[in-house]
């Protein structure tokens, strides 16, 4: 479990942060006091993560030992209001322990009450890391969350429902009824947008592609809640409080009481914990005429969410939020005087307002996702604050319609025509050139962006303006030159074969930087609609091109029409631009829409009939051979494109699903040209394919099976790995070993199976 790389962090924080402290007391930025008030926070925060990390790690691998089916006595300690998500946080009652539950299929997630008792049989278990360079580390995360694994149910009896905690009850009771209010007042999806723009996310179901546009455009943090719910709940109450009188420790306290509520409402999370913490600290000072700057509330609220959980540090949300609090509370006045004075002041505040959070988290959200959302600027400076507007009328007429419903209703429909602007204004803003920028992260951008921070911290704590503008100059030519270089650098022919599970797909990055896909992985289907549920592509293949920098693809290829090749098609062709698409001229068996989004989406489409060459670059050739069964009575797999890749002498031969028919009049029809270097193996390695004529014809160097893990065909067949052994050539299985990554220089092979470079 990467225990060993956990510590290194948890070391290397703590010596960059001492480093920092020397450097502040010898160059007398901090008297010996303060010196020794930060050495004690980071010793304090030492001992607390390893002392957290190493209960956390004896959970799992505690859990790890125990995998066999057994009976557990659970608490559920969350709420769930769809049963959309199959999945629920759960405590086993005698460990302690929290888990991930998945229940059996005949009971619903949303039926599960809340601190309800069950008796299950259940696996427990722990997620396999990542499988593929770019994917989502769910063990990490699970770690971070302090989660010990997943528990798998077979079945499921109620024994009692407790009372639980009173505030979580009362909460989730008020959010059920903010969410029945939304959805009989406002159509879907517009009355679960409503609801996670005010009240947060949990609990509502809004489309994918609506998720997608609100990140694409740098708008991802409206749909969590932050700062400005707190300040306006805690504004309410303590008006009230003042009305009826209350002083001091009984302000403080109603003003906790129905924050901690507010918390459960939203679903908790980082950003929401670090806004109340905040707000409860300022109301504090006020109420106890305690005189207190905003760097000193900000401080403290982290000490604090530390002290609850160390592992806040790595949490995503909460480097963003105190992030955005820092360029709201600091960099705004900073930003401002370096516009134009010819700009009116209303609008040179409203840039400001716009810009500050954009410097202050674009390098993060690079470093985490590889992307610069350029048109956040522009969202944030037009939509933000309508968003307020709306979040402060969306407030008072949820209040209104929990007690007067008819009124409620005919507020909420005002809240609509807000609700329409704000949805034209995103799809609009979504669709300029370059709304969103992938940039890998390498040793240049990331030294960039680095010494970008180091400089704006220094003229944001001296008063330096001008050399804010001086160093936002130098960085970015610094970056630019960064960017460029790397850009022009001379790189390896590189082949990536992903783990898409059962199914295929291979991205291959030349030295020209010219990206070509073939095959695009599978989908989930719904076992009783036998529709789409989830395309693999969204956590396998668009990670991946994001990591490499691809933003476009200039050859798109499908081999055939099967939905394990396919499958990835739509979210790739809405997310990525592509300069070719080729298939082999099925395109009607397919999905109903794909067509019309081909056509809206690609800018050449083209279907192999014949033998044609492509050349991709100046050193970087495709050959497609003519399709081999042009009859109704042949299959689909042997509809094959076949493919042989071409560079400075090195060759790979692409051959779908290809079955044995094909394979041999493939050799017989082509001979010597269908030698190849490296062979993806044809139909996932089923004994249907990869013939003994058929591999002493290509005779290649070593051997790809695509294929998932434990799958139910029982690809690859031994009869085929027999085969393979007796010719003496190498097989790499993603199966086994995650993604096969193969570098190619003047012709030398360099081959890396991704999970054997992750134990390394």
């Amino acid at each position: 479990m990467g225990t060993q790389s956990e510590y290194s962090t948890i070391l290397i924080l703590m010596g960059v942060y001492t480093i920092l402290l020397l450097v502040l007391s010898l160059s007398k930025q901090l008297n010996r006091k303060e010196t020794a008030s930060c050495m004690a926070v980071a010793l304090l925060f030492f001992l607390l993560s390893n002392i957290s990390l190493s209960n956390r790690l004896s959970n799992i691998n505690d859990v790890s030992l125990t995998t066999n089916t057994r009976e557990y006595v659970i608490q559920v300690i969350e709420k769930k209001y769809l049963d959309t998500d199959r999945t629920i946080l759960v405590r086993d009652i005698e460990t302690g322990r929290i888990f991930v539950l998945i229940p059996p299929r005949s009971i619903k997630v949303k039926g599960l009450a809340y601190s309800g008792i069950y008796k299950i049989k259940a696996k427990a278990s722990f997620p396999e890391p990542p499988r593929n360079p770019g994917s989502f580390d769910y063990p990490k995360y699970m770690l971070h969350k302090g989660l010990s694994g997943t528990l798998k149910a077979r079945s499921a009896h109620h024994i009692e429902t407790t009372f639980g905690n009173p505030f979580k009850r009362f909460a989730f009771y008020l959010k059920q009824k903010i969410l029945n209010l939304h959805n009989s007042t406002l159509p879907y999806p517009y009355s679960h947008l409503f609801t996670g723009l005010i009240f947060g996310e949990d609990g509502t179901q809004l489309p994918e592609e609506m998720k997608a546009r609100y990140k694409l455009t740098g708008l991802s943090h409206l749909l969590v809640v932050s700062g400005s719910q707190v300040s306006l709940l805690s504004g309410i109450v303590f008006h009230i409080i003042s009305w009826l009188g209350f002083r001091r420790w009984k302000g403080l306290t109603a003003i906790t009481l129905v924050n901690v509520v507010f918390y459960f409402v939203t679903g908790g999370g980082a950003s929401i914990l670090r806004a109340i913490l905040m707000n409860i600290v300022m109301v504090f000072s006020k109420l106890f005429f305690y005189k207190l700057n905003p760097l000193s509330a900000i401080s403290f609220s982290g000490l604090l969410m530390v002290c609850i959980n160390p592992f806040v540090i790595y949490d995503v949300g909460a480097q963003l939020s105190f992030l955005a609090t820092f360029s709201l509370v600091y960099g705004v006045d900073y930003v401002e005087p370096l516009l134009s004075k010819r700009l009116h002041r209303v609008l040179r505040t409203a840039l400001a307002l716009s810009l500050a959070p954009f410097i202050f988290t674009t390098p993060l959200l690079w470093f985490h996702f590889h992307t610069i959302s350029f048109v956040s600027i522009l969202s944030n400076l037009l939509v933000v604050n309508m968003i307020e507007c709306l979040v402060v009328i969306g407030f008072f007429s949820t209040l209104i319609g929990l007690v007067i419903p008819p009124l409620g209703y005919i507020l909420n429909q005002a809240c609509l025509g807000v609700i329409w602007i704000l949805e034209w204004s995103t799809q609009w803003l979504s669709q300029l050139p370059l709304a969103e920028l992938v940039v890998p992260l390498h040793g240049g951008l990331f030294m960039a962006v680095y010494l970008y921070l180091g400089l704006l911290g220094y003229c944001l704590q001296h008063n330096k303006q001008v050399l804010i503008k001086r160093a936002s100059i130098f960085v970015l030519v610094l970056f630019l030159g960064s960017f460029i270089f790397w850009k022009g650098q001379r790189k390896p022919l590189s082949i990536t074969f992903l783990d898409v599970g059962q199914g295929d797909c291979t991205v291959i990055q030349t030295p020209e930087n010219h990206i070509i896909v073939i095959d695009t992985g599978g989908a989930q289907l719904d076992l009783r609609t036998k529709e789409i549920k989830r395309f693999i592509a969204t956590r396998t293949l668009l990670p991946f091109l994001n990591h490499i920098g691809a933003n476009k693809i200039d050859v798109l290829i499908t081999t055939h029409y099967d939905l394990d090749h396919y499958g990835g098609l739509i979210p790739v062709l809405k997310y990525k631009k592509i300069h070719a698409y080729i298939d082999n001229g099925n395109l009607t068996h397919t999905i109903p829409e794909l067509p019309a989004l081909i056509k809206q989406s690609v800018r050449t489409y083209t279907s192999i009939t014949s033998t044609q060459q492509l050349n991709v670059g100046n050193e970087t050739t495709l050959t497609f051979f003519e399709s081999l069964f042009n009859t109704s009575e042949a299959s689909k797999n042997n509809k094959s494109l076949v493919i042989l890749l071409e560079h400075q002498g090195f060759k790979a031969l692409f051959t779908g699903d290809l079955e044995e028919e094909g394979e041999s009049l493939l050799a017989s029809k082509f001979g010597p040209h269908i030698n190849a270097d490296v062979l993806k193996v044809g139909h996932h390695g089923s004994h249907t394919s990869s013939t003994l004529h058929f591999l002493e014809q290509v005779t290649p160097r070593l051997g790809v099976i695509s294929a998932g893990c434990y799958n139910r065909y029982g690809h690859p067949h031994s009869s085929v790995l027999s085969r393979y052994d007796q010719l003496n050539i190498p097989l790499f299985r993603t199966d086994t070993q995650g993604a096969i990554i193969i570098d190619v220089i003047n012709n030398t092979l360099s081959v890396t199976p991704f999970l054997d470079s992750k134990t390394n």
